[in-house]
């Protein structure tokens, strides 16, 4: 068995297992592996001529850096490759190949569904806001609501295509539902959120029991809402709490997504709030940098 396939096995078990208490060696061995194996982090790695004697000796890599250099073997093919969104204004969207994306799907099922569908014990309706993965071949965002969808929904609407939002078949489903008192789940980002709002001056009240995975901001955009206005405006217009509003946290340049109010992140995402000069953790309540490390990157840069 290949070092990779070594790997890529305890990685799944730890998923299945949900502890913790492995990180510290499985995130060592990992930044090992792509040291040896990612041409460009190696040399990132060998260029600031520090030994990896614990997972947090290997250096950070900017999100800036995916629009510049290709973070993957230099000899995998590709399942997915997936770009940035391209909203800061920079011409060049980051990219990352993924050569495998079983580790993907293994670790995005649980924390969506429990940190999005608790308390629902029986499938129920989505309606995206997010275009399919079949629209949007390149979005990471759209493969996991894909991918999610097909397993966990009762009934999946896509309200969007690559486009833009599809009001009228929006109107159908929520009416639909509405109708027929069926709690159901819509997953937008708040840019489409807020055209949404924009475009539809009439919308049915969701039944109670209905929740909201709500991700993305309004880099880049020219129409913008604070949080607290999104929320009232979703409340007052749908009907949905702002307990039953559930923010994503997920990147591009990641595979596992994080949940919540403040975010949860699983066992296999170590996530840190880290001072923009030395790099070392902020107090609790500072401001700084959030810094990663995905154990589910194996294939890129974690």
């Amino acid at each position: 068995m290949s070092r990779r396939d070594t790997l890529k096995r305890e990685l799944l078990r730890f998923i299945a297992e949900e502890s913790s208490a492995d990180f510290d060696r499985l995130a060592l061995e990992v930044a090992r592996y792509q040291r040896d194996t990612l041409p460009a982090y190696g040399a990132l790695v060998h260029a600031c001529d520090k030994e990896l004697n614990h997972w947090r000796d290997a250096p950070f890599v900017p999100t800036e850096i995916f629009r510049e250099v290709d973070l993957s073997p230099a000899t995998s093919e590709a399942s997915a490759v997936f770009l940035t969104s391209g909203t800061t204004g920079v011409g060049r969207r980051g990219l990352r190949r993924v050569p495998d994306l079983e580790l993907y799907h293994a670790g995005c099922r649980t924390p969506f569904m429990e940190g999005v569908l608790t308390g629902h014990d029986k499938p129920i309706p989505w309606l995206s806001l997010i275009p399919s993965s079949e629209a949007l071949r390149d979005s990471s965002l759209s493969h996991m609501v894909s991918y999610l969808g097909d397993e966990l929904a009762s009934e999946l609407v896509y309200g969007a295509n690559e486009a833009g939002l599809l009001p009228t078949q929006i109107q159908h489903a929520m009416t639909a539902w509405h109708q027929a008192s069926r709690p159901y789940l819509i997953l937008t980002t708040s840019f489409a959120l807020v055209r949404l709002f924009d475009t539809l001056e009439s919308l049915p009240q969701a039944p109670q029991g209905s929740v909201m995975m709500l991700t993305g901001g309004f880099k880049g955009k020219s129409r913008t809402l604070s949080e607290d206005e999104l929320l009232t405006q979703i409340h007052e217009r749908l009907g949905i709490p702002p307990s039953r509003v559930i923010g994503e946290y997920g990147m591009t340049e990641l595979s596992s997504q994080a949940y919540g109010t403040p975010f949860q992140s699983p066992p296999w995402l170590n996530m840190r709030v880290i001072d923009p000069i030395t790099l070392q953790d902020m107090p609790p309540g500072e401001q700084g940098l959030v810094g990663f490390f995905d154990l589910l990157n194996l294939d890129n840069v974690s």
